[in-house]
């Protein structure tokens, strides 16, 4: 993720933020076949996500846009 966003702090939470929806798939008794690759996936999909919301630079880390928070399920 940091090869992807360029900056270290917004690469951390967008793979905090994998793993916490990877969890929660988990314990619904849905694994993913192929764990690693679906962790990454999904914080890149995260990072898209928030970048169509309104980021214009992933050089400095804002608040998630609220468009963003607002799809999320709970």
């Amino acid at each position: 993720m940091l090869a992807t966003v360029g900056d270290r702090t917004l690469a951390e939470d967008l793979v905090a933020e994998a793993f916490a929806r990877a969890w929660g798939v988990v314990e619904q008794g849905q694994p993913p076949p192929a764990p690693q690759a679906w962790v990454v996936r999904t914080a890149y999909n995260t990072h898209v996500s928030w970048w169509r919301c309104g980021s214009s630079s992933t050089s400095t880390p804002r608040p998630r846009p609220a468009c963003w928070t607002s799809r999320r399920a709970p």
